[in-house]
């Protein structure tokens, strides 16, 4: 079961159970799918501007 999803038109669908977890959690989530949409894989490009908005 998928705790969020972006879809192709950047639609993101966040489930129940994540929106019930900690908040760094969702953060760390929601941050990692926005970023699917500028990089729709997991180049280095990706980890890159991820790391860069949560470095920890």
């Amino acid at each position: 079961m998928k705790l969020l999803t972006c879809s192709q038109d950047g639609v993101i669908r966040i489930n129940q159970q994540l929106a019930d977890a900690v908040n760094v959690s969702i953060r760390y989530v929601v941050a990692h799918e926005i970023f699917h949409l500028l990089h729709r894989n997991y180049s280095d490009a990706f980890w890159q501007v991820l790391w860069y908005v949560m470095p920890d």
